[in-house]
């Protein structure tokens, strides 16, 4: 009897450890039919942060079809890159076609980062930090960190950047880069430098200053080379608060200033210059042509003022809205007011003229197409001028 009942008890722990085995199987397998539906759908909860053909994205900015969606009520900036374009938010350093699709986005981790752009390179810098690189458009070109603090920095058209920092023993000082990063020109300067222009190879710039004589800024251009310690030559004060500055083919330089524009030759001696009868709003300086946006509050007045070249009588032209921004290329103006984007050429005669159903805040020409940069959505319209 003993003999039985152990026999009796050994089939019952036999069967309960079957059983104990059964659902553990169950249960294994229900765990991963859980997680394998969970895989498949995940689209649905889990929010996207892997890659898009090998970019990676975080959904601030769509892609694919214009207009283009910023999700994320994002403050960016943007600059032409070659034939794409660039977008720069907090975090990412975004490349779009101009067909509106995602070619690269890489990681940003600077803070009151600045973009500029020349040709096929852009300059990604810290404003009041010490970082800066060149960004190509497959791959960052270098990055580098300086000693002291950045004050402001620019790209010529080969890729040279300049960078313009705080010091200890000088007001400021200027690093010039090559292609590759290696610094071939260092100077203390001892006045402020307000802008710098390069010449068009590259071998030197223009750097304009800053100062105060009886009671009044005054900006002041001195022309180097890179490799030589002695400077071509320095111009007289010009009675106004430097803007920007440009290179001109022949070796001269213009200036847009608060109260004035003006062109020095190439030996720094000036040329008639033009004085601003009203507020400038925006400028632009390309191909020896210049062009400029003023308002006249008191008479209601937005006008586009036409340069074609130093010699040239400024042509006048009234706007019969405000004009938010002003964009050349070659031998045409373009300006976007709140209803529409116009092209003019520099006798002031009006070529073209498109509406634009919403508001923007700036735009670029890309080939045959103007993109146009909104709050919340970048869009695109065809926008090609027969000669």
């Amino acid at each position: 009897m003993e003999s039985g009942k152990v026999k009796d008890f050994a089939e019952i722990r036999k069967n309960k450890k079957k059983k104990r085995n059964m659902q553990k199987f169950v249960a294994a397998m229900i765990f991963l039919l859980l997680a394998l539906g969970l895989y498949v759908s995940r689209s649905r909860w889990l929010p996207s942060s892997g890659y898009r053909n090998n970019v990676f994205s975080n959904k601030e900015i769509s892609d694919g079809n214009f207009p283009l969606s910023i999700t994320n009520g994002i403050n960016y900036q943007a600059c032409k890159l070659g034939d794409n374009f660039v977008l720069l938010s907090d975090t990412q350093f975004y490349i779009y076609s101009v067909s509106g699709s995602l070619i690269e986005s890489r990681q940003l981790t600077y803070s009151n980062a600045v973009l500029k752009s020349a040709n096929n390179k852009a300059l990604v810098y810290e404003s009041g930090g010490n970082n800066f690189k060149v960004e190509g458009k497959r791959k960052t070109i270098y990055e580098k960190k300086t000693d002291d603090t950045i004050i402001s920095a620019y790209i010529s058209d080969k890729g040279y950047v300049a960078v313009i920092t705080t010091s200890t023993q000088y007001v400021c000082t200027l690093s010039v880069y090559d292609t590759v990063g290696n610094q071939m020109y260092f100077r203390g300067c001892v006045e402020k430098v307000i802008s710098v222009a390069f010449n068009k190879a590259s071998t030197g710039c223009v750097l304009v200053t800053i100062d105060a004589a009886e009671g009044q800024i005054v900006s002041k251009a001195v022309s180097i080379n890179f490799d030589s310690s002695e400077d071509n030559w320095t111009t007289e004060n010009m009675d106004s608060l430097c803007i920007s500055s440009y290179m001109t083919d022949d070796g001269g330089i213009f200036l847009f200033g608060d109260t004035q524009c003006a062109y020095y030759d190439s030996e720094g001696n000036a040329e008639p210059g033009y004085s601003y009868e009203s507020t400038l709003i925006d400028a632009t300086f390309t191909d020896g042509h210049a062009a400029m946006i003023f308002e006249n509050e008191e008479r209601r007045k937005t006008s586009l003022v036409l340069i074609d070249n130093h010699e040239s009588t400024p042509q006048e032209t009234v706007i019969d809205n405000n004009v938010k921004c002003i964009f050349a290329e070659g031998d045409i103006v373009y300006i976007m007011t709140s209803e529409s984007i116009q092209a003019y050429n520099y006798k002031g005669e009006l070529l073209k003229s498109e509406a634009i159903s919403e508001s923007y805040r700036e735009f670029y020409k890309i080939d045959d197409y103007i993109l146009l940069l909104g709050y919340n959505k970048i869009d695109r319209i065809e926008f090609s001028i027969k000669k």
